[in-house]
């Protein structure tokens, strides 16, 4: 389940609640905090969703292939491109810079020096970059900034680096199983809700 689906159905759960007269302040503190309950856990789950950024999976120690794609490339005359880490909400560490046909590490952060690399596939808007040796701190959201003359992109994708010999799979079954534990979470408290509305 997604950050969407999820939305949807506490969506749909809350749209068809059926109205019923409130008799009393005292009947109302439950439902008040029910209520609280269930949107707390929403913000939990939306805080931790990740189903809107493509996910990469690289083994510690091993590669990375971080993607990159735009369909205006025509030519690396006024093309710049940036790939950065961000931190927080803005990229602030630069990985690797492509200006105008030429590679422009001045900038690039000290971590990642001698770690990245780019081939550009212009033919295809290709901008992948590659990272090796992975490291644990380099898990988390990176993006590839591009413009030209035509155009203007940023492309987010989150790196996830997990021990030699641990599946990605299991990684996704556990997000699996907490979506649909929140879910029931919130189906249970949303039947309490009603209980009591209807009392």
């Amino acid at each position: 389940m997604n950050c969407s689906s999820f939305t949807l159905s506490l969506t749909l759960l809350f749209r068809y609640i059926p109205e019923t007269p409130r008799t009393s302040d005292s009947e109302m503190k439950p439902l008040l905090w029910i209520n609280d309950i269930i949107f707390l856990r929403f913000l939990l789950f939306w805080a931790n969703c990740e189903g809107s950024v493509p996910t990469v999976t690289a083994v510690l120690h091993g590669t990375a292939v971080l993607p990159c794609s735009v369909p205006f490339i025509s030519g690396t005359e006024d093309l710049l491109v940036s790939w950065a880490k961000k931190i927080g909400t803005k990229p602030s560490l630069v990985l690797h810079a492509f200006n105008k046909g030429q590679f422009n590490l001045t900038h690039q952060a000290p971590q990642y020096r001698g770690r990245t690399n780019m081939s550009p596939d212009l033919s295809n808007g290709r901008l992948d970059l590659t990272l090796t040796p992975v490291e644990q701190p380099d898990e988390g959201v990176y993006v590839c900034q591009v413009t030209n003359t035509a155009d203007y992109r940023d492309i987010e994708v989150r790196l996830r680096v997990i021990e030699s010999g641990t599946s990605g799979g299991d990684r996704g079954r556990h997000g699996l199983w907490m979506s649909i534990w929140f879910l029931c979470t919130a189906v249970v408290l949303l039947g309490c809700y009603i209980f009591y509305r209807r009392r």
